[in-house]
This record gives C-alpha cells, sequence and structure tokens, in this order.
C-alpha cells in the first residue's frame, strides 16, 4: 500500500521542517477510480531530533504496511482511517490505534439485509474491538454504515484470520441496522445514530441519536 519512494519523500519532508509527531493519520481509499492511500500528521516545527528518531518512524511505517495496514487492503477492502500516537522515540503505540472504517451504500429501498450481509462479516469478527457503530440515512435510505475501532493490531490480525463468523452476533447486528432504517425511512431527511457495541453486540438501547431541522431562508417575490 505505502510505495518506498512515497515513504522517502513523506520522511524527508518531516526532517526538513524538524517536525516532531505526536500522531499520525492513515487515510486508504480503495476502488477501481482512483484509490489511494495518504499519510499526514500535525507535529511541531523546528523541534531538533536525531536521524534515529526519522528512522524509527520510517521503519515503523514499513512494519504496518506489511501486517494490519496490508490486512486491510487486502481481506477488509473498505474505505478507512486509522490515527496513530507517536511516542518521543518515534514509535507507533501500535496497542491503541484509532480506526474508522465506512461501507458506503447505494440507495436501497426496503431491507438493507442483502447489501451489508456479505460486507459487514468482517466486523462481526472484530465485534469485541468495535466501540460503535453508526449508521445514516439520506431520504428513506441507507447512506453509510461506519465502524469505530481501538485497535491492537496484533489482536486485530488475529481476530480477522479466524475466519469463522459468529452468526448469532452477524443476525444481531443485520436485524438491529435493518430495523433502525426501516422505522427511519419515512420520519424524516436525515437520520443517523450512534450505537454502542457492548460484548459484540450491537446495544439498542444505549445510544446517541441525530436530530435536524431545515430552514429555508429564502424570501417571497413581492
Amino acid at each position: 500500500m505505502l510505495k518506498e519512494n512515497g515513504l522517502n519523500e513523506f520522511i524527508e519532508k518531516l526532517k526538513t521542517k524538524n517536525i516532531y509527531l505526536n500522531q499520525l493519520q492513515i487515510t486508504y481509499k480503495p476502488g477501481k477510480e482512483n484509490p489511494y492511500a495518504k499519510l499526514y500528521c500535525y507535529g511541531m516545527e523546528d523541534v531538533y531530533s536525531e536521524d534515529e528518531y526519522y528512522e524509527n518512524i520510517y521503519e515503523n511505517l514499513i512494519a504496518a504496511d506489511l501486517s494490519w495496514l496490508n490486512t486491510v487492503a487486502n481481506q477488509i477492502r473498505l474505505p478507512m482511517e486509522a490515527t496513530v500516537e507517536v511516542d518521543d522515540e518515534g514509535n507507533f503505540v501500535n496497542d491503541e490505534i484509532k480506526m474508522v472504517i465506512r461501507i458506503d451504500a447505494p440507495q436501497i429501498k426496503g431491507s438493507v439485509i442483502p447489501f451489508l450481509y456479505h460486507r459487514i462479516q468482517p466486523f462481526i469478527l472484530l465485534s469485541e474491538i468495535v466501540d460503535t457503530v453508526e449508521v445514516r440515512g439520506f431520504k428513506g435510505s441507507l447512506q453509510y454504515v461506519k465502524l469505530n475501532l481501538k485497535v491492537d493490531t496484533k489482536l486485530f490480525t488475529t481476530l480477522l484470520n479466524k475466519k469463522k463468523v459468529n452468526r448469532s452476533i452477524l443476525e444481531q447486528w443485520l436485524a438491529s441496522i435493518n430495523n433502525y432504517v426501516t422505522e427511519n425511512s419515512s420520519n424524516q431527511e436525515i437520520f443517523e445514530n450512534h450505537f454502542q457495541v457492548v460484548n459484540g453486540k450491537i446495544n439498542v438501547k444505549y445510544k446517541m441519536e441525530l436530530v435536524d431541522q431545515y430552514f429555508s431562508l429564502a424570501t417571497k417575490e413581492h
């Protein structure tokens, strides 16, 4: 995913400005049209650091690319954003990476279960590290499902390699999402809910729901 020449350019940018990192963000967008991966960060400028600091960042990026980033690209194949904490020596804190993965949906009338059935299965394997599931709809249709995870990279890879989906949890997730979309498809133009995941299951009782109101500012002609 991360090409060597791009990594070298990124490290050189950090060195040129003497950037000291607190965290690094990685974005991945697959697809047939314009797929890409992007690195971006905010850091303190003009903070002197030894070459070893930047070498560690480079080596950690290579390690990430060969392990969990490769897993995202080959087994999940969905848009992903990850935020990685960087320690004082330029090493990644690999046991608490914040990751957001998004399943975009076409306009679907009726049940969303057939569309989600195969796409959501990798996240059933990961359900014990999923914090919340965001469900958003627009004009009566599911728009996307967004999964927020707190990832230990070794556990992340181990869970995905199990490849045996818990059917009970899969059915509970699909039913919970489908019921929410069905119940709200005619209520408002935009509907959105953030469901917590508890013991691997979507908790439909504890949720944060979006409420919005549209105001037209057009003036009537006299």
